[in-house]
């Protein structure tokens, strides 16, 4: 990593050749036993000569990270890859994912399992952990990570038509239900209470908005790890958050209701499942997503992280 950017400086790798990086993503993508296009279609989608195709194939075939077997008149074929070892060379780097701040242990247990079967395939994976959906998908429109965790609602509501989302995961991959919370002897439906607002959360926004639209209230912009604090000292009446908020849950001055029919049949849940999203041009990281991501072990190890059987680590 180079100033927050993802290295996508080839000339910074005196090794690996622009065209050996442009292959390695050709093949990557490639099914297994794939046939290869000819050494002259190779050479004319990528403007070069055929031998600097040949030689570049070879190189790669030298380093280990495919294998490749030539059919006579067939043609040649990708017998072998090494996702992890056509990374290195697509990226030089990790793969970065922007993450939510982990602060209850379902998200702890995304991170986990993400980490888990990327490094399985020998992709290093590095996490960074922002605070707001909104933030999260800046830093893949300023090419700071390869993937964004969204929940479907933000993914559907935030994302330009250059970002799309890779993969979707079951219900409450992302959490269990949302729920409305208040101080004991406030009515949540009650005009004038103040309902705190993370502005910086598509979803907080969107739930907040529809939850509370018949009612005159005051919304105060906060963030979500403060919420908490905020409602324990009076500073605000109500807010809308998750059901498995250690700190929301358990308290006789905290009280809670499930959101309205009507909110709860918009988000539809939306609100509870996980998205992986991309940038809509990056097949590399498409493809590793669907050739390593396998969601049933993902959310198994999820699962485990949070019913206490598996430390996170991530």
């Amino acid at each position: 990593m180079k100033d927050g950017l993802l290295n996508t400086n080839r000339n910074s790798r005196p090794n690996i050749s622009e065209i050996q990086v442009r292959i390695a993503e050709y093949l990557l993508c490639l099914e297994p036993d794939g046939a290869l296009k000819s050494v002259r279609d190779l050479a004319d989608m990528f403007d070069v000569s055929v031998g600097t195709i040949s030689k570049a194939i070879q190189d790669l075939e030298s380093m280990g990270v495919v294998k490749i077997t030539h059919r006579g008149h067939l043609g040649s074929f990708l017998e072998e890859k090494s996702i992890g070892g056509l990374w290195q060379i697509i990226q030089d780097g990790p793969f970065v994912i922007a993450i939510t701040i982990p602060s209850n242990i379902r998200f702890e247990g995304m991170a986990t399992a993400l980490k888990q079967l990327l490094e399985k395939n020998n992709i290093p994976t590095y996490f960074i952990f922002i605070r707001g959906s909104s933030m999260r998908l800046r830093a893949l429109q300023d090419n700071r990570c390869n993937a964004v965790v969204l929940s479907r609602l933000t993914a559907e509501g935030e994302c330009s038509t250059k970002e799309k989302i890779a993969l979707e995961l079951p219900t409450m991959s992302w959490l269990t239900e949302n729920r409305v919370y208040f101080r004991k002897g406030v009515d949540s439906y009650d005009d004038g209470i103040k309902v705190g607002v993370d502005l910086d959360s598509y979803d907080h926004r969107y739930m907040t908005d529809i939850e509370f639209q018949d009612q005159s209230i005051t919304r105060v912009n906060t963030n979500f790890t403060q919420l908490p604090r905020l409602l324990y000292d009076a500073r605000i009446d109500a807010t809308i958050w998750n059901a498995e908020e250690p700190r929301l849950t358990g308290r006789q001055d905290i009280l809670s209701r499930p959101v309205s029919d009507s909110l709860r049949a918009k988000l539809a849940g939306r609100d509870n499942r996980a998205t992986l999203v991309i940038r809509k041009d990056d097949s590399s990281v498409q493809r590793i997503l669907r050739d390593v991501i396998d969601v049933d072990i993902l959310m198994e190890i999820q699962e485990r992280v949070v019913s206490g059987l598996l430390l996170p680590e991530y």
